[in-house]
C-alpha cells in the first residue's frame, strides 16, 4: 500500500463516519480506539491510525501529507476538532492530499 492508497483508505473511513473530540466512536457514540472492530466513525488522524499496523510507514507519510495540505494549521487534530469544521471540509482535505500524492 502506498501513501496515496493509505489516504484513500482513510478518506473512505471518513466518508463512512466522521467524529470530533476523540479518535473514533462506536455505534453508541462511545469513544474507542481507532483500530477497534467496533469503530464506526473516526477523526481525520484516527481514520489513518486505525488502518493495518503493517503499513506503519505509509500511515506516517499519510499523516504528514494531510498536515502539509493544511498549510496554516500545524495540527491535524486541531483542524478536525474545530467546532466550525464539517465532514465535507475533512473530506476535501483528504481529496487535496490525495491529489498532491498522485502528482508527487
Amino acid at each position: 500500500m502506498s501513501v496515496r492508497a493509505t489516504l484513500e483508505a482513510g478518506r473512505a473511513r471518513i466518508e463512512f463516519g466522521w467524529t470530533q473530540g476523540t479518535r473514533a466512536r462506536n455505534v453508541h457514540e462511545v469513544p474507542v480506539i481507532p483500530e477497534s472492530p467496533d469503530a464506526v466513525c473516526w477523526c481525520a488522524s484516527g481514520a489513518i491510525d486505525g488502518l493495518d499496523a503493517a503499513i506503519h510507514h505509509h500511515k506516517i507519510g499519510a499523516l504528514i501529507a494531510l498536515e502539509r495540505t493544511l498549510g496554516k494549521y500545524s495540527l491535524l487534530t486541531g483542524y478536525n476538532d474545530d467546532p466550525r469544521r464539517t465532514k465535507k471540509d475533512v473530506l476535501n482535505l483528504f481529496d487535496k492530499a490525495i491529489t498532491a500524492a498522485r502528482l508527487g
